[in-house]
């Protein structure tokens, strides 16, 4: 009996290896190009609104062919763009996430300022001049196929509002400024001292913004701001809405530190 026990057995086990030796022999390999594409290649993002999506990368989702031929598989692959600036061939490679099992991948102006200047870490300004490529990812042994190069070219915008006018002075490096709101493109909040009885003011985050059409609007290059003084302002802009509001406040000091004439 034993010995019947053993001829399975190794029966059994010369069948399953042939089959292991059949998969492993089967490979998926990629049957069309992910021809990447970009929307635009030179974007100033101070002309847009932070919401607005200004750059779009599209492709095509890789397909597999199966090398016994008998079909195609389907396999998840990760994409991830990856940015390296102009001329470097890739060497410093900055990676952003573009989906599983997708084809698209957008950016608005407020996510491409906050990648190019927090990031990146690179000064306000530009133009910079980067170079885009996909990278996607596919099979447990991390097999990865890349796209050609696209070209981009980045101006990016202060993440904080400067305010100057008549009596703040010429807008320069020291103008008082307003905060960026976290996690909120495109709003900023701050306080700031006029000190005169009468003040203009207007913003600038390298586009000079004033007073729009209506009261509490934006326009660029807009109209000066008119506002009594001399008094503390918090001053709120919201560039996704176009509009302002400069609130008047009293300051002043409470406690123990306080003297009582009376």
């Amino acid at each position: 009996m034993q010995r019947y026990t053993l001829l399975i057995t190794l029966v059994l086990a010369g069948l399953l290896g042939a089959c292991k030796r059949d998969i492993a022999d089967v490979q998926a390999t990629p049957t069309a190009d992910l021809n990447f594409t970009a929307s635009a290649t030179t974007l100033t993002l101070a002309t847009a609104g932070p919401t607005d999506t200004v750059l779009r990368y599209r492709w095509n989702p890789l397909r597999f062919g199966l090398s016994d031929g008998s079909g195609t598989a389907v396999l998840p692959v990760t994409y991830t763009l990856e940015l390296a600036p102009a001329g470097n061939n890739f060497l410093n490679v900055t990676t952003v996430d573009a989906g599983v099992d997708t084809n698209r991948r957008g950016f608005t102006a407020g996510e491409l300022n906050t990648l190019f200047t927090s990031t990146l870490g690179l000064a306000v300004g530009g133009p910079n001049a980067y170079e885009v490529r996909l990278r996607a990812t596919y099979a447990s042994n991390q097999s990865l196929v890349r796209s050609a190069v696209q070209q981009l070219s980045v101006t990016t915008y202060a993440s904080r509002f400067y305010v100057y006018g008549n009596t703040l002075g010429a807008l320069s490096a020291t103008s008082p400024r307003l905060a960026e709101v976290a996690a909120t493109p495109g709003q900023y909040d701050g306080y700031v001292y006029l000190p005169a009885a009468s003040n203009t003011i207007r913003f600038s985050n390298g586009t000079t913004y004033g007073g729009g059409a209506t009261a509490g609007s934006l326009a660029a290059p807009g109209a000066d701001i008119s506002l009594a003084g001399p008094r503390m302002y918090r001053l709120r802009v919201n560039l996704t809405t176009n509009t302002y509001v400069a609130t008047a406040t009293d300051w002043g000091i409470i406690g123990a530190a306080t003297t009582n004439s009376g």
